[in-house]
């Protein structure tokens, strides 16, 4: 029997993406509303007893996160203790001497947890609780590519999607609001830059960008919409969807 040291809080959400076409359910970690951003790990790093001051922290880890970035430019792996990084080329050449081609061809990184980060996953048990009255556990919950009105997970690039669930509405004049699809692979996002065609709390009906590389995506919202009034979060909450969306050729 595992001996777990951790727990993570989860519910089942819905998904059109089970076999055979029904209906299945994926687990959705239940954590904070919030994602942790540097700042809120230099806070608990001084909450841990760290005598040095909180500029001194941030300086280091901005400049160790650039080392990593510019050793990555240089075509280099690096190796954490929580990841390795390793920089790859996405795409296909149909001989070899046609050249490197942005619109087909693209520059990415792998990333690849060590053993350390996998014995601590090993740690972690799982608590199922029952989230029907919770507000913040929001997702995109149906996705239709409009060009073929397939509900799979396929969707037509350069084409339209909509997006279903709820409080999806994106508040304006937000630079950080909006509709964005994430590599699964490359962690890369890739915004909507057209202007919307539905902006609705149950409905948003978005362009898929044209130059979006082929891939597996996942579809993310993040607004500050609350559907309270005018009553709007702080910071942009971030809604995803509930499976996988492929992009092809």
């Amino acid at each position: 029997m595992t001996n777990f040291i951790h727990y993570w809080k989860m519910h089942f959400r819905p998904t059109p993406f089970g076999k055979e076409g029904k209906t299945g359910y994926i687990a959705q970690v239940l954590s904070g509303k919030n994602t942790l951003r540097n700042d809120d790990i230099v806070r608990g790093i001084l909450s841990d007893g760290c005598e040095i001051k909180a500029e001194t922290i941030s300086d280091i880890i901005a400049r160790y996160e650039q080392r990593i970035r510019h050793e990555l430019t240089l075509g280099n792996r690096v190796l954490t203790e929580n990841c390795q990084f390793t920089p790859s080329i996405q795409g296909l050449w149909n001989t070899t001497t046609e050249p490197f081609d942005p619109q087909t061809h693209t520059c990415s990184v792998a990333l690849r947890l060590t053993p350390l980060m996998r014995r601590m996953l090993r740690q972690i048990g799982v608590e199922i609780v029952d989230n029907r009255y919770r507000t913040d556990s929001l997702s995109i919950t149906r996705i239709t590519d409009a060009a073929t009105g397939r509900t799979d997970g396929f969707i037509t690039r350069g084409d339209d999607v909509v997006l279903e669930g709820e409080k999806l509405k994106v508040t304006t004049d937000d630079a950080d609001a909006g509709v964005f699809f994430r590599n699964t692979s490359t962690q890369a996002e890739y915004r909507v830059s057209r202007r919307l065609t539905r902006n609705m709390p149950s409905e948003v009906v978005a362009r898929v960008p044209a130059d979006l590389p082929p891939g597996s995506y996942t579809a993310i919202i993040r607004t500050r919409y609350t559907g309270s009034g005018g009553v709007t979060l702080n910071e942009c909450r971030e809604i995803c969807s509930l499976g996988n969306l492929r992009a092809e050729e």
